[in-house]
């Protein structure tokens, strides 16, 4: 039998890396994406691999929800399924600072990351377990 697939966004480092060394040591194989690609995706990839797990790198962009079938299909091109999507990226303010002088601009972009790019990405994945229907399906923010 294959080993469960699971998509975790943001997980180069910090809790997304944690959580793809605990589902790897679990059994799960890793695709994992972030914005920024660096030599924390190799470091990341190599944890993921000593913990057992088959793992591959997507870089993406959550807030760009036109790019997120493209992404879910590489997915699945690359392991033949996807079982488990772990919402993980978010951002803070890019600039912190009084309640008065939040701009729009600043508002949209962690809105579009950790709010609407979240959700449309979790509706692209449940779209393909849907046809999928892996045994144990799961969307996890």
């Amino acid at each position: 039998m294959t080993r469960p697939v699971a998509l975790i966004t943001g997980a180069r480092r910090g809790i997304g890396r944690a959580i793809g060394i605990a589902l790897a040591k679990a059994g799960y194989d890793i695709a994992f994406t972030d914005i920024a690609e660096d030599e924390a995706v190799a470091e990341a990839t190599k944890l993921f691999e000593t913990a057992g797990a088959k793992a591959r790198f997507f870089k993406h962009d959550v807030a760009a929800v036109a790019s997120h079938p493209g992404l879910v299909a590489a997915v699945r091109a690359a392991f033949g399924r996807l079982d488990l999507f772990v919402s993980n990226a978010g951002i803070g303010a890019p600039i912190r600072g009084d309640m008065l002088e939040i701009t729009e601009e600043s508002f949209d972009l962690v809105m579009d990351v950790n709010l609407r790019g979240a959700a449309f990405l979790s509706q692209e994945v449940a779209r393909a377990m849907l046809t999928d229907k892996p045994e144990r399906p799961a969307i996890v923010f």
